[in-house]
């Protein structure tokens, strides 16, 4: 198979117009996803890696990264960790609305099913009733804008999530996160020196530590704002990457490795389609960040776009799994900060970040 290289445009020239021809493979930026400029990405590139498809100066190793992760997306990957789950999911999104309900809450469960597949079944159950009844509604009655369809259709997912996995609490519309009113302070004074940022949801566990910061970032569902996507794209990011320094500042004596597995997460929603981004230290840029786009899918607004509530719970399932792991890593990251795990003085996060996080 030949590929062609180097062709960024061909232009042909009208006698009204310049049009730009470019190959299929050119790079091209996906609507309705985070969004950061090409030199805000330059600049940031000291201290944050940022693993997108809207970065177009990503490294093979990334490229093929971000390529997986929506190989991973389509595939299912996450979702088929939980395999009842999935099962019923693909048979409820082959039935008739009129006969979804029934079929939904008639489903027999196995007697051996596992106990998270239980809890991704049940929020599975409750959303997808929530989706039939709105699908009687009036076309002429759906939200058409960003903090209508913010509540109608984005905060049932996650909250239904939280309230089933116990693994996310939620407040929701123009909350500050903790560690964010923490960096506004100045230390020397204890004066609140810049005004407290708001989010449209924040996600915390049961430890009252945030975790995961969310936005919605149209002003409708149809058309993209793109100045508001980019400033809360960089909202977002700032926001996860404040997360992760405040929960250095507090377990810094923990050893490094555990530290750069500690995850913040970040979501973003533009028009109908939502994107979940994950933040982590660089192991191999000491004191800098990772920032990988993980999954994006659209939310479907009627029932013959039904079958998107695969990707839907694709990404509900990744954050499912990447949430339980984190609970194995924090426990660790809390014993060894404590002394209950005994770890090398220089393998510690405060040795190997020394000079960079400050006085602890």
């Amino acid at each position: 198979m030949q590929q062609q290289h180097d062709i960024v445009s061909i232009p042909i020239k009208t006698k009204k117009d310049i049009f730009h021809f470019r190959d299929a493979t050119s790079f091209l930026r996906t609507p309705k996803r985070p969004k950061i400029t090409t030199e805000s990405i330059s600049i940031l590139s000291s201290i944050t890696t940022i693993i997108s498809p809207y970065n177009a100066h990503l490294s093979p190793g990334h490229k093929r990264f971000a390529n997986q992760q929506l190989i991973d997306q389509t595939n299912h990957v996450s979702l088929k960790q939980f395999p009842v789950a999935y099962l019923m999911l693909k048979q409820a999104l082959e039935t008739e609305l009129a006969s979804l309900p029934h079929f939904i809450w008639t489903f027999t469960q196995p007697d051996n099913i596992a106990t998270d597949d239980v809890l991704l079944l049940k929020t599975i159950q409750f959303v997808l009733t929530d989706f039939c009844n709105k699908c009687h509604r009036n076309a002429f009655y759906q939200p058409k804008y960003e903090r209508s369809y913010w509540i109608d259709r984005i905060i049932p997912i996650f909250q239904t999530f939280g309230d089933q996995s116990q693994l996310l609490g939620f407040q929701w519309c123009e909350i500050p996160t903790e560690e964010h009113v923490e960096f506004t302070i100045d230390p020397d004074t204890w004066m609140r020196t810049t005004p407290i940022k708001y989010h449209d949801g924040v996600g915390y566990d049961i430890n009252g530590c945030s975790r995961l910061v969310m936005e919605g970032s149209s002003s409708s569902t149809l058309k993209e704002d793109v100045d508001h996507t980019q400033d809360d794209t960089i909202k977002t990011l700032y926001a996860s990457i404040e997360i992760l320094t405040s929960f250095l500042r507090r377990y810094a004596t923990a050893s490094f490795s555990s530290l750069c597995s500690v995850v913040s997460y970040s979501l973003q929603c533009v028009c109908t389609t939502i994107t979940l981004s994950t933040t982590i230290l660089d192991p191999d840029n000491v004191g800098s960040y990772i920032q990988k786009e993980m999954r994006s899918v659209d939310i479907p607004l009627t029932f013959n776009k039904c079958h998107l509530w695969m990707q839907v719970f694709e990404l509900v399932a990744y954050l499912f799994t990447s949430l339980r792991e984190q609970e194995i890593i924090l426990e660790k990251v809390m014993k060894e900060s404590s002394g209950v795990i005994e770890i090398k003085d220089e393998e510690r996060g405060l040795h190997i970040l020394n000079g960079i996080i400050g006085t602890i």
